[in-house]
């Protein structure tokens, strides 16, 4: 979803202000309200996501982006972009990073932190196909290419989705691979991997406040500077390359 769309964003951007002629503030206003969804959708998602789980929380999330990315290859007004670019926002919310960080946090106890590095270089990595996506709205058009985008996650990523497991125990296997008895006991990650919080509980722990502080402060040298200098230069294949550098710490870590 990411490599279809949220990166070729600025590609999108330039052949839809070309055609229509819709001022620069319009389509920041249009990514700032998926970026104001995805926080207020967060704690709903994350309540659903537990009754649910996460397959069927990324399925739902797949079709409606799906529906919304080939509504959006039909619009012809502001308010129609609108309305599917906020279909697209709720659908890769739903069906994105969370559902599956919580699939993770389940299977894996020892390595959790690596498995959940290693699944956050999905959108990144995703950015090195732009430049296809990009080539495409020249060959193809963007109208065929939103609409071939959309009936291509559908096709792709609903059987995918086929293999996500909320939890390995209902299926007879153990987080790590290990029985219990079988998990070394030393350390304090591995004690630690047991204990669970409650929302009230979580709301306080430094580490959730920190995430908040840091999410709240701006870094023109990091990511964010990276992609505003590309995107001004007219370079919208190239703003999702700050993404797939600045994530390979992660994995490492």
């Amino acid at each position: 979803m990411g490599a279809l769309f949220f990166h070729a964003y600025g590609a999108y951007v330039v052949v839809l202000r070309r055609e229509f002629g819709w001022s620069k503030t319009m389509f920041s206003a249009a990514f700032s309200m998926a970026r104001a969804e995805s926080g207020i959708l967060g704690p709903v998602q994350g309540w659903l996501t537990d009754r649910f789980g996460p397959r069927t929380l990324i399925r739902i999330g797949l079709a409606i982006f799906s529906v919304g990315f080939m509504l959006f290859s039909q619009i012809g007004s502001p308010l129609a972009f609108f309305l599917t670019f906020f279909l697209m926002a709720l659908g890769s919310s739903l069906g994105g990073y969370l559902p599956i960080a919580v699939a993770i946090v389940a299977w894996f106890r020892r390595r959790r932190a690596l498995a959940l590095s290693i699944s956050s270089t999905g959108m990144p990595v995703g950015g090195l196909l732009t430049q296809l996506v990009a080539l495409a709205l020249t060959a193809v058009g963007w109208r065929w290419t939103a609409f071939l985008s959309g009936a291509a996650v559908l096709l792709v990523g609903l059987p995918i989705a086929r293999l996500v497991h909320h939890r390995p125990e209902p299926r007879g296997e153990w987080p790590d691979g290990e029985p219990p008895a079988a998990s070394p006991r030393v350390g304090t990650e591995t004690r630690a991997a047991g204990v669970d919080f409650t929302p009230r509980e979580a709301m306080r722990t430094p580490a959730l406040r920190y995430r908040q502080l840091r999410a709240r402060i701006p870094d023109p040298g990091g990511d964010g500077g990276a992609r505003l200098g590309l995107l001004r230069a007219r370079a919208p294949p190239l703003a999702a390359a700050p993404d797939t550098v600045l994530t390979r710490p992660g994995v490492r870590g």
